[in-house]
């Protein structure tokens, strides 16, 4: 689904390798947190975003950035949610603010202490 043209965004990437270096397979999903409104008081509604690692690695579509001033309400985030291949899922809740870099996901989860 194509974004807005007026809203901020963010593209997000992530590399996933074992111990010995060797790329895993697997997937990353992010699903908005909650039903969010535009400035209009409209609801909009993001679909959830699943990427494919290929060899080892994904680069999102742009993201509505969760810090958007046109939407409510304020302080969303996206369930995150990283299925590599012999794990056990682990889900995050992420805040992920606007950039025009893309911007790492292992640096976003070490930022919010995850």
């Amino acid at each position: 689904m194509a974004l807005p043209g007026d809203l901020l965004t963010v593209t997000v990437t992530g590399h996933f390798k074992d111990a010995t270096g060797q790329p895993l397979r697997g997937k990353v999903t992010f699903a908005p947190s909650t039903l969010l409104t535009d400035a209009t008081d409209q609801i909009v509604v993001f679909d959830t975003r699943t990427y494919e690692l290929a060899g080892g690695s994904f680069t999102s579509d742009p993201l509505a950035s969760t810090d958007n001033p046109d939407l409510s309400p304020s302080g969303w985030k996206y369930a995150t949610v990283i299925a590599l291949e012999n794990t056990q899922p682990i889900t995050y809740s992420l805040s992920i603010p606007h950039d025009p870099s893309p911007v790492d996901l292992s640096a976003l989860i070490a930022a919010q202490g995850g």
